[in-house]
């Protein structure tokens, strides 16, 4: 039983951590284009004032 368990959370922890890794990558992937937006948005309120 415990074995079993035991096998099952580190199945788990292993999914856990793919899960992580790609929703890393993901934020990081939502920050580049944020900050890309961020500074188009700065370069426009540059040009108009």
């Amino acid at each position: 039983m415990e074995r079993g368990s035991c096998i099952a959370l580190r199945s788990f922890f292993l999914d856990l951590k793919k899960v992580i890794r790609g929703s890393t990558l993901y934020h990081l992937f939502l920050k580049k284009r944020q900050s890309l937006v961020f500074h188009t948005a700065i370069n426009g309120k540059d040009i108009i004032t």
